[in-house]
Formats: structure tokens, C-alpha cells, sequence
């Protein structure tokens, strides 16, 4: 089995978030860090692999070119593989472009299953995994705390 865990680069939580003129989050002056909630979906899938139900973990992260920081942490963390879809097009992204920018990616990855958190840390925002589901016509299992292969 093949699972794909969608991470997200966020600023720490509590750290000063400043906005551009633009009204986008200024990424450059905090610490980023990966989104926490994406860390449940990355303890799962390793906890898959450890069960032996799963054979490749590969993450999968869409954002400016030092977000490859948080692939790489997710990598040390255990898993085979790191994806970044980066674009200057894509700066400043909604949830909704976010989404149709990762359902491509996860055509072409063609997982057996993709996990996401619930949410993004930085903006609250938890459009991405319906919206993702929606866009591939596939299953969505929300807010589950636990996944087991039987």
C-alpha cells in the first residue's frame, strides 16, 4: 500500500504573525515549522508501516521553495519520499487553488490513500481535504483519530 501525507509549512505556533500590504502572511520573519496538525497524519502512516500494512510513505507539500525544510523534517521522521509543488503562481494561494493544486498532485502520485490534518495552523483553514476529495471524486473520512489496516 502507498500513502501519501499532505504537509504544510506554517509559522510556530505563538509566533508574531505580520501581514504584507497585500493582506498575505509574511512567511519570511518567523519560525516556520510543519503544520501540527499534519503531524497526527505523518504518526499515522509511520504507525502503518510499522504495522507492515503500508510499503512507501511519501510526502507531499505545495509552497515557496523553503517549505522543502518541512519535507525534509518529515523525511527524518521516517517514510521514502518528498514532493514540493512550488510556483511563483502560486504565491498566496486560497484553499481552494491550494486544493486543486495538490488533487494534481495526488492523480499523478496515484496513492492507495492520502492523509491530511484537519486544518492548517496559520489561517484555521480546513477547506483543503474536502475540497481535495471533492476535485478526485474519492472518500473522506474527517477528524479520525485513528486508522488501522485489517
Amino acid at each position: 500500500m502507498k500513502i501519501v501525507v499532505c504537509i504544510k509549512q506554517v509559522p510556530a505556533t505563538g509566533a508574531d504573525k505580520r501581514y504584507t500590504d497585500d493582506l498575505r502572511l509574511d512567511r519570511a520573519g518567523a519560525e516556520a515549522i510543519i503544520n501540527p496538525l499534519d503531524e497526527y497524519a505523518i504518526e499515522q502512516a509511520l504507525r502503518l508501516v510499522d504495522d507492515g500494512a503500508v510499503e512507501t510513505v511519501t510526502y507531499l507539500s505545495m509552497g515557496p521553495e523553503q517549505a522543502s525544510e518541512a519535507l525534509r523534517r518529515a523525511l527524518a521522521m521516517g517514510g521514502d519520499d518528498g514532493v514540493l509543488v512550488t510556483d511563483e503562481a502560486l504565491v498566496g494561494a486560497d484553499e481552494w487553488a491550494t486544493a486543486k493544486v495538490l488533487a494534481a498532485a495526488l492523480e499523478k502520485l496515484a496513492p492507495d490513500v492520502a492523509l491530511m490534518g484537519m486544518a492548517s495552523d496559520d489561517a484555521r483553514g480546513s477547506l483543503v481535504p474536502g475540497a481535495v476529495a471533492a476535485m478526485r471524486d474519492i472518500p473522506l473520512l474527517s477528524y479520525g483519530a485513528e486508522l488501522k489496516v485489517g
